[in-house]
């Protein structure tokens, strides 16, 4: 019989359909494509997968470190990145097999994803440093500083944080309009600062540098505004430096301590070198509405330094003959600070003033001879005294009658005069004779002929008061009875007249003078 057999084995099972090779880890590939080089694809087998990842990577980051996208774009990059990361991750999620050792595969996809990660990490914190050494350069002010660390940016920042390039690109601009600025600042602070005050479209740093280059700059004008107020008293100077002072403090706070010191400044220089200048500027700050802030205290000088400012601005008017801007700055005195130690001399000098006034008027109606239609008083002149002689001006008459009066008697100036006497028209006076002289004309060949005195009406006045202190007439007498009687006649010799007037001598002038100007 024959041996038997054993059974023949059964030939091997076919493998389950799907890839072959080892197995694959999701967390592996998804971690290797997070390099955006398609290595996870790779790993997978996917071939055309990871050669096309590999070029729109390139692609995407081309244009990133080019700075040429809009914003949208980076939000574009970083889906395409968790797209990749995800769907490797998805991929190998369908694989049958998982490896044995996954730690081995995830640590190849650390070491294929980890240097692109930290180097985008390395950047953007490079980045972020550039852009604070920056920032501080422009809060000091130093804009060449802040270009030569802005260039240190290049493109692979660009990629790591186009974000942040941007911004360094606006320092750029704004370094540009601080350099403008700076060269304004020379010519106009003002205008200086109005560029800077663009600087409001740069946030952050930017904006903290150029407000503090603007407060600098503001304070500045105000001190030269001020400086210039105090040497001229030029109102509009001191109105421009305060207006730019309040302007720090609305504006720029923690500025509080620079505008006192050019408070301080300021306050100090008073009271300016003169008088006028300095009652100016202590009317103006008089007259400041109170803002409830450190600029009040300005206003605490003016009692201390205002009242002899303004007596010594009315001494001033009062040399240079402008009486009434006299009297105005004297009575500003009286009226704001009627106690105080110099009323007394801005009284005077308002007295002074008037007196003056007074003078020119009636030098005016004395150059017009119309003082005796409209007499006016000069306080300024010697008062009437009935014992003494007292200086006239005489109107009227007086061609005829001053050649005969002594010097004495006379005022050379309307100043020196303590009468003016008005002499109305010549009248017929006391008849003092009756004599007969021949005449052709008369019927028995003699005719009379009565001499008077020759009388005038006249008007005195003090000049001191413009008063009336005599109204009266005086005669002025002479020699009657001449042998022959000298008379004009026209065409026919009708006789000599039957009235006419003595013959006065300069001493029958004075003696009618007499008891008006030196009773």
């Amino acid at each position: 019989m024959d041996p038997i057999s054993a059974p023949a084995s059964p030939p091997p099972a076919d493998p389950p359909p799907g890839p072959r090779g080892p197995g694959r880890d999701p967390h592996a590939a998804g971690l290797a494509n997070a390099s955006l080089l398609g290595i996870g694809y790779a790993m997978l087998g996917r071939w055309p997968l990871a050669v096309g990842n590999a070029i729109v990577s390139v692609v995407l980051v081309g244009i990133l470190a080019s700075g040429a996208h809009a914003a949208w774009f980076r939000t574009a990059v970083l889906l395409w990145w968790l797209a990749v990361t995800a769907h490797g991750w998805y991929l190998a999620r369908g694989w049958p097999r998982r490896p044995d050792r996954p730690a081995r595969q995830r640590l190849v996809a650390l070491g294929v994803a980890l240097p692109a990660v930290l180097a985008f990490a390395v950047l953007r914190a490079d980045a972020s440093g550039i852009e604070d050494d920056a920032a501080e350069a422009h809060r000091e002010g130093d804009c060449a500083r802040a270009l030569s660390i802005l260039d240190g940016l290049w493109a692979g920042h660009e990629v790591a944080d186009g974000r942040l390039v941007e911004r360094a690109d606006e320092s750029v601009e704004a370094c540009a309009l601080l350099m403008e600025a700076e060269r304004e600042a020379g010519e106009d602070r003002l205008e200086a600062a109005s560029t800077l005050a663009r600087y409001a479209d740069h946030p952050g740093a930017l904006w903290d540098g150029a407000q503090g280059r603007r407060a600098d700059l503001f304070l500045a004008e105000a001190t030269h505004q001020l400086d210039t107020a105090i040497e001229s008293g030029s109102v509009q100077s001191l109105s421009l430096g305060f207006e730019h002072l309040s302007t720090v403090l609305g504006e720029f706070p923690g500025r509080e301590g620079e505008v006192e010191q050019v408070m301080d400044g300021f306050l100090g220089g008073l009271p300016a070198d003169g008088a006028c200048d300095t009652k100016q500027i202590t009317d103006w700050l008089g007259d400041r509405p109170a803002s409830g802030d450190a600029l009040d205290r300005a206003a605490d000088v003016v009692p201390e330094i205002a009242p002899a400012a303004i007596v010594e601005c009315g001494d001033e008017a009062l040399a240079d003959d402008s009486w009434t801007l006299a009297i105005e700055r004297y009575e500003q005195l009286l009226d704001q600070y009627p106690g105080h130690a110099l009323a007394d001399a801005a009284a005077e000098g308002v007295n002074q003033a008037e007196t003056e006034i007074e003078l020119d008027h009636l030098r005016d109606l004395v150059r017009t001879g119309t003082y005796c239609d409209d007499p006016a008083p000069y306080r300024g002149a010697d008062p009437y005294r009935g014992d003494a002689t007292n200086p006239a001006l005489i109107y009227g008459e007086p061609g005829a009658h001053t050649r005969h009066l002594p010097d004495s008697w006379l005022a050379d100036d309307a100043q020196d005069a303590v009468l003016v006497i008005c002499v109305g028209d010549l009248k017929e006076g006391t008849s003092v004779a009756t004599c007969s002289y021949e005449s052709e004309a008369a019927v028995f060949g003699y005719t009379d002929v009565t001499f008077h005195n020759r009388r005038f009406p006249v008007e005195v006045y003090e000049v001191r008061t413009g008063e009336v202190i005599d109204d009266t007439r005086i005669e002025i007498g002479g020699t009657s009875c001449p042998d022959v009687l000298e008379y004009e006649y026209y065409s026919v010799d009708l006789g000599p007249p039957s009235d006419t007037y003595v013959d006065s001598s300069p001493s029958d002038v004075r003696a009618a003078y007499e008891s008006l100007i030196d009773p």
